[in-house]
């Protein structure tokens, strides 16, 4: 059975990563006596980042935003990051990974909801029509 990545806690240096799956044998994911836990630290390669939010993707990767530093990151499930670079004056927060693999997240300094598609690294931006 696949690892499964669970988010437990995310600092401004060092995000926190659990991987739990049954073991061999085990009847289901949710059979705990027979369960396996690995806890990962992966310190973030972009110091002061003020990461805000979490996800996990559909292939385990983490997904992170990193509100002052205006990049969203991906941490694959070998540790390697990848920031997205957002325009001048950007502020990431609340994050969600489709099925498809495309990310979306708001930007509340620029009144955004915006979509990358981690695969081109195309950002389409959508104006949210109300102020604030």
């Amino acid at each position: 059975m696949r690892a499964r990545a669970r988010v437990l806690l995310c600092w401004t240096f060092l995000c926190v990563i659990a991987l739990t799956g049954a073991a061999a044998g085990a009847a289901t994911p949710h059979d705990k006596a027979n369960a396996t836990t690995y806890v990962r630290e992966v310190e973030l390669s972009i110091p002061l980042a003020g990461p805000s939010i979490v996800a996990i993707g559909g292939d385990q990767s983490v997904w992170v935003s990193l509100a002052k530093a205006g990049k969203i990151l991906r941490i694959s499930d070998d540790g390697q990051q990848q920031a997205y670079s957002l325009p001048p004056g950007s502020f990431p927060v609340g994050l969600l990974v489709e099925l498809e693999g495309n990310v979306w997240f708001t930007d509340i300094r620029k009144n955004q909801i915006v979509r990358l598609v981690p695969s081109t690294g195309e950002f389409r931006h959508y104006d949210v029509p109300t102020a604030n």
